[in-house]
């Protein structure tokens, strides 16, 4: 009498599941455990958010050019970004429409100083319905009382987040590396590094990446992810100085923490012997809090993984 003994691989993980393998049947496996492990897969995502088709138009009625940044995401996913600049005293401008869940908006004003307008984040079902347009007025420039003199303007300082222009996915413990640019800092300034997981980076809920960093025209920062969190951030900076506090809108990428997925094999247990031509059971049990695993499942006759002889049998 023939037996096989059978080794079973896993490459990535996978939701709880299980089908049936026939030993003298692995060269004919039937393409329908794939599909049931695709189906088992498909069970676990949580349904996206229905995005609504949106608009963002921009009406700039001061005499200072703006320059304006509109992020559109669905389900924390970047869908659509712009960046524009609007005359003084221009018409309307339309950006979109697009699918989103999410509007975030920055205007920035050019003169006579620098400064950027508080950042105001749209979000489907509290903000605006599915064919909503987000109307955003720059107002007038306010009236200089009379025979009193100008106000002194604030120094005309600076800051930006320069290296990351795309969303990033990466594990815990994985260095994020880019650049804060300052310019015009005044003397004893410093900078302030933090990520933000819900597009409101006052509320508290902000981790310091870092702090203290003395103000120079070039800065780098490495992010140290060791024991961050899974969730999708934001990053910000500020420049600081005795006076002023000067933030940044959001970096135009992200960084997602991949959450670690956990995965046990059921069965089939240990070392186990099959007769020739039998089927056995393979089940296993897996999570993935941001449900964005897959799974690939193997026979191995030799328990090396990377001599090229193993039998897929199902990912997905």
């Amino acid at each position: 009498m023939a037996f096989r003994s059978l080794i079973v691989g896993l490459l990535i993980l996978a939701p709880t599941g299980c089908f049936l393998i026939t030993p003298s049947g692995v060269e004919n496996f039937n393409s329908s455990v794939a599909q049931t492990v695709s189906e088992i897969l498909q069970a676990r995502v949580i349904p996206p958010i229905e995005a609504g088709r949106i608009r963002v138009r921009f009406q700039n009625d001061s005499s200072s050019a703006a320059d304006t940044r509109v992020t559109m995401r669905v389900d924390g996913q970047l869908v659509h970004r712009s960046a524009r600049r609007l005359d003084p005293l221009s018409d309307l401008l339309s950006i979109g429409p697009d699918r989103a869940d999410t509007v975030v908006v920055e205007v920035t004003l050019t003169a006579p100083v620098r400064r950027s307008l508080p950042i105001a984040t749209f979000r489907l079902g509290a903000d605006f319905r599915p064919g909503d347009t987000i109307t955003i007025t720059i107002p007038a420039d306010a009236p200089t009382p009379p025979n009193e003199p100008d106000e002194p303007g604030a120094p005309d300082q600076a800051i930006a987040i320069e290296g990351l222009d795309e969303d990033l996915r990466v594990n815990p413990g994985t260095p994020v590396e880019f650049d804060v640019v300052t310019t015009d800092a005044a003397p004893n300034s410093t900078v302030r590094v933090f990520a933000d997981p819900d597009d409101d980076p006052s509320n508290g809920n902000e981790l310091t990446i870092a702090d203290g960093l003395t103000a120079a025209e070039r800065i780098s920062v490495i992010w140290n992810t060791e024991g961050v969190l899974p969730a999708l951030y934001a990053v910000y900076a500020e420049l600081r100085d005795d006076a002023n506090v000067i933030r940044t809108g959001p970096a135009a990428g992200r960084v997602r923490i991949n959450a670690s997925p956990e995965f046990v094999f059921v069965d089939p247990r240990e070392n186990l012997i099959v007769t020739l031509g039998r089927t056995f059971m393979v089940t296993w049990a897996a999570r993935d809090d941001d449900d964005d695993a897959s799974i690939s499942i193997f026979l191995d006759r030799n328990n090396d993984f990377s001599d090229g002889i193993e039998r897929l049998l199902a990912e997905g």
